[in-house]
């Protein structure tokens, strides 16, 4: 809810957008290049759907997604969110099993990005197939806009995952 109202949510699927919304499944893509950014900001799968969820659906759906595919999209991306760091499961997982959190986290790192990036592969075959997702130009001008104010949310996980692994 913080991160929605304070802007977070918007600023950074504006960049998802600028970075993939001009691949086939453009949406699509947006959403779960935004779940990668929330996986690293809230650790909780259920905070990634509540905040890309209710702003990407409805657009999806304008571009030609069905419902149950703008759905499926959102609500499996959002899984993205307990496996890239910080996470909360893997937090608890540490604690009961005594093991260290930041190797947890460290750990959690590239299986998050090849699970995005299969996904991303996915959404771009299923897009193809069923006609959906239109794709837009490339803009570097738009990209650099959105990086800029999206930056902040961007710092936030570093911070956040090299306090812990410094000890901090």
């Amino acid at each position: 809810e913080v991160m929605s109202a304070g802007g977070i949510a918007r600023r950074l699927m504006e960049l998802a957008g600028a970075l993939v919304g001009f691949v086939r499944g453009g949406l699509g893509q947006v959403a779960i290049t935004g779940s990668m950014f929330f996986g690293g900001i809230s650790g909780s799968a259920v905070a990634d759907t509540a905040a890309t969820g209710s702003m990407m659906i409805p657009s999806m759906k304008q571009q030609g997604y069905s419902a149950p595919h703008a759905t499926a999209i959102n609500t499996v991306s959002s899984v993205i969110g307990i496996i890239i760091p910080p996470s909360i499961p893997l937090i608890l997982f540490g604690i009961v099993t005594e093991t260290s959190i930041s190797r947890l986290f460290i750990a959690g790192i590239v299986p998050g990005l090849l699970i995005g990036f299969g996904l991303m592969v996915t959404t771009f075959i299923m897009a193809t197939l069923e006609h959906a997702g239109k794709t837009r130009k490339f803009r570097l001008d738009l990209l650099w806009q959105a990086f800029k104010a999206a930056w902040l949310a961007l710092v936030l996980p570093v911070i956040v995952i090299g306090g812990i692994i410094g000890g901090v």
